[in-house]
């Protein structure tokens, strides 16, 4: 059984007057250090009324197990996980996003040097970052850095640790290079490709992917129930995220959109729907009918890691160079921008919130329409060139 915390509050006099700063006992190596509280108060009274709050908190929680000073920081990235999603504040995509940053490459490491909360400084996260920088790119940096930077945030206001070492570290330059550009299709180009895989069982699900430039998370969500068969719209209002089914979860605000259908759109749905009930009649007990718009033959939904993994080995196998499946979604855009859509349109047709961010990462134009642009500049300038005589060097 774990010995109860006990602390104490300790005066200061600083150039603001005097301070009182609340602190518990933590025993290290057999012996006891003062562990402050990260905050200091004008009176005792304040002082202790924070200590006795901190006291019953610790005392309360099994064996203080939290408390120690001998955690690890990789069991307080962890636990910092579990209450970030108990406090849901933050969006289920952003913590998807800190857990696999997280679990696959954060808590590894520090758990493989069994390195203490207390022992973590601006030196080891910049070693790190280092180290990661080996493999991943700038904007993967950033996120790590993110996720470091608010765990230790946390641990902080816990009291756990005195000040948050992430003000001192330094981003480091990545040493991965610079990525071959993606290939993202043209019409001509991704009619070629929808040709190719017309008999493939996901053709239906990457038409409309393509058309409405929608992401694998919310087209692998549709529902019937958010098919309006009378107006001819689909309402994207639910994604899967983390193998979970996230109801009326978006990506952004801006991400809940109505997609109107046009003829062929409303006719590939139709078609599913009837494709659907053929394969429940057919396997009878064995169809599984979860309401999801697109789905294997059995009747169970299409994961969005599936698609992922799945996609680009059809368009390979077509001739074409390896395609994303979230190139579908460039493509959508870079069609229309083509077809002169202006950026804000297009941001909102597919629901994007940021309509730069948009134009950096979604905003392609092909060959076609670089040299329609280029002539335009040439057909109003004048041409020196074989109107007069070239003088060579002698």
């Amino acid at each position: 059984m774990s010995k109860s915390v006990t602390g104490n509050v300790q005066k200061k006099h600083t150039k603001s007057g005097v301070r009182y700063y609340p602190y518990v006992n933590i025993k290290t190596e057999g012996k006891n250090k003062p562990q402050y509280l990260g905050c200091s108060y004008t009176t005792k009274r304040e002082a202790l009324k924070k200590l006795n709050e901190e006291i019953m908190l610790r005392n309360s929680h099994p064996d203080n197990a939290v408390f120690n000073a001998n955690m690890l920081f990789s069991d307080w990235v962890a636990q910092w996980l579990v209450e970030k999603e108990a406090q849901n504040k933050i969006k289920a995509t952003s913590l998807d996003n800190y857990k696999m940053n997280a679990h696959t490459h954060i808590i590894p490491y520090f758990a493989g040097k069994k390195m203490k909360l207390s022992e973590v400084g601006w030196s080891e996260i910049e070693q790190y970052l280092q180290e990661k920088a080996k493999t991943l790119c700038t904007g993967s940096l950033k996120c790590h850095r993110v996720v470091l930077s608010q765990a230790l945030n946390a641990a902080r206001k816990h009291g756990y640790i005195l000040h948050s070492p992430m003000l001192d570290v330094e981003l480091p330059e990545s040493k991965k290079k610079s990525p071959v550009a993606k290939f993202v299709p043209n019409v001509e180009q991704f009619n070629e490709i929808l040709t190719a895989l017309e008999s493939e069982e996901l053709y239906p699900l990457i038409y409309l992917t393509a058309a409405l430039g929608l992401r694998r998370s919310e087209v692998a969500a549709l529902k019937w129930e958010v098919f309006d068969e009378r107006e001819r719209t689909l309402q994207i209002r639910h994604t899967i995220a983390g193998g979970e089914f996230r109801e009326n979860v978006t990506k952004s605000g801006s991400s809940r959109r109505s997609c109107p259908l046009d003829e062929k759109l409303y006719n590939l749905l139709m078609q599913v729907r009837s494709k659907q009930t053929e394969y429940e009649l057919l396997l009878g007990d064995g169809y599984t009918d979860e309401g999801y718009i697109f789905t294997r033959p059995n009747g169970k939904h299409y994961d969005p890691d599936y698609l992922t993994i799945t996609f680009p080995p059809l368009v390979e196998k077509a001739g074409f160079p390896r395609m994303t499946f979230h190139a579908l979604r460039k493509f959508a855009c870079s069609a229309l921008m083509n077809d002169s859509v202006s950026s804000a349109e297009v941001a909102k047709y597919v629901g994007h919130s940021n309509v730069t961010v948009f134009y950096n990462h979604y905003a392609f134009l092909d060959l076609g329409h670089k040299l329609e642009l280029t002539e335009r500049i040439t057909k109003n300038l004048g041409m020196a060139l074989g109107t007069g005589s070239l003088a060579l060097p002698e």
